[in-house]
């Protein structure tokens, strides 16, 4: 962990615990979480965030946007950004999306203590502390890319995000 930023492979024993403390590390007030998950269940790559808010909501986590039966894609982000300042009085934005990067970072997990920009978004920034899922590599092909992503990959990857996120959530 280094100047708000951190990396690390779904595959590291401890990587659920290392996102737990980063988002502990950079949340440190009484506000409420709200976790927005990013991404359409229409690809193996975008359906990341999704499959994590799925697992978040199954776990009775309440302050969850985004899931596999509702997704957040920039046609109603801002909608539900909307929602979410009406129902929540400041509250600590996590954005879950799935991205692609280079070669070495396929299958690492980024958080960063600063708002989400992603692809997906088209640079459009949104939430206090982002977590992105590299799935596949960047190329000039991003959209075969995102559908060609291993899901067996991106499953276990939400699996661990959420699962450092359900910490968060349930230390409080």
């Amino acid at each position: 962990m280094n100047n708000g930023y951190l990396s690390v492979y779904y595959y590291e024993a401890t990587a659920a615990k290392k996102i737990e403390k980063f988002i502990k590390t950079y949340k440190q007030d009484s506000s409420d979480i709200v976790i927005l998950c990013i991404g359409s269940s229409n690809s193996n790559g975008w359906s990341m965030g999704p499959i994590v808010g799925s697992m978040l909501k199954d776990k009775g986590i309440l302050n969850v946007y985004g899931t596999l039966d509702k997704t957040i894609v920039e046609d109603n982000l801002m909608k539900n950004l909307f929602q979410i300042k009406i129902k929540y009085k400041n509250p600590f934005i996590i954005a879950v999306s799935s991205d692609l990067g280079d070669i070495d970072d396929i299958d690492s997990i980024i958080l960063k203590n600063k708002a989400l920009n992603s692809e997906l978004l088209h640079s459009f920034k949104v939430g206090n502390l982002s977590i992105k899922g590299i799935v596949n590599q960047l190329d000039y092909e991003c959209l075969y890319q995102m559908k060609k992503a291993d899901l067996c990959s991106v499953y276990y990857m939400a699996k661990t995000i959420s699962k450092g996120i359900e910490n968060v959530v349930n230390s409080r």
